[in-house]
Parts: structure tokens; sequence; C-alpha cells
């Protein structure tokens, strides 16, 4: 059985410090409805079953979600249009023979390592 000793500890911990810690705060208002739902049925260890199990769940969910390869992709995406973009023009006005001669190497290791992956 988890016990959630430690959301207790971890959320001390963070007020003191003064950070909110929102884990805790959850886990009470679960609790709490829980027993308000169940009264005398309560039981804590099953409560505390149906709870992990809901927050497995959903972690598991996010994580999958943002280890997928489109949003790999995408992040990629995104960096090479905010940072890359820029400073491929840049260096492409100051020096466009190097600048090209750095973009066709570095798409040649791409692809070797595209290709190398599978």
């Amino acid at each position: 059985m988890d016990d959630f000793a430690y959301i207790f500890r971890d959320s001390v911990a963070a007020y003191l410090r003064g950070d909110g810690d929102h884990r805790f705060r959850v886990y009470d208002r679960y609790y709490r409805s829980r027993r308000l739902e169940l009264k005398e049925r309560f039981e804590l260890e099953t409560a505390n079953e149906e709870y992990s199990g809901r927050f497995i769940v959903h972690r598991r969910s996010v994580r999958s979600f943002f280890r997928s390869r489109i949003v790999k992709r995408l992040g990629g995406a995104a960096i090479f249009v905010t940072i890359g973009w820029p400073l491929v023009c840049f260096a492409g006005g100051a020096h466009p023979y190097i600048t090209s001669a750095v973009l066709l190497g570095g798409f040649i290791t791409m692809r070797r390592a595209v290709r190398k992956r599978r």
C-alpha cells in the first residue's frame, strides 16, 4: 500500500521554503471526497490504491506524449526556427561560402545518423 507520506513531507518542506506544493492539496481533496462518498464503507488502503492507479495512468500518458516522435520533431523544428534561422541568415550574409560548407556538412552528418539508425 502506498501511504503517500512522502507527499506530506515534500509539501511541508515546500511550504516552509515558501513554495506552494499542489500534490498534497490534490491528494487531500481526493481523500476528503472519497470519505464523504463512501462514509462508513471507506477504507484508506483501497482509496490510496485507487488514487495511485489514477495518478500513474495520467503520468504515463503525459510522459508518452512528450516522448512521442512528433513532439521531438516539432521541438527540433521550433528550435531551428527560433535560433537557427536568424543565425544562418546572419552568418550567410557575412561569410556565404563558409556557411554553405557548414550547412552541407551538417546535413550530411544528419543523413548518416538517420541511415545508421535504420
